[in-house]
């Protein structure tokens, strides 16, 4: 899983889609909350994903949230 702690929402959503890479595609997925963990998984596989990338989060075009990649 890839851990993911929040910004500004602070309750775990449905369906948000991600950004990993400046300018990179938007990839959807889900938003979960376990404890003070947050875990965002991917609708479908993402290729190229490092441990300490940037993932930020978005509701529509509205950034809520980002975090550091964590296996």
């Amino acid at each position: 899983g890839l851990c993911f702690f929040p910004i500004i929402e602070s309750e775990a959503t449905p369906m948000r889609t991600a950004r990993i890479r400046h300018l990179g595609q938007f990839h959807k997925g889900k938003l979960e909350k376990t404890g003070k963990i947050f875990k965002f998984a991917f609708k479908k596989p993402v290729e190229a994903l490092a441990e300490g990338q940037s993932l930020v989060i978005y509701k529509n075009s509205e950034l809520v949230g980002g975090g550091e990649i964590r296996f």
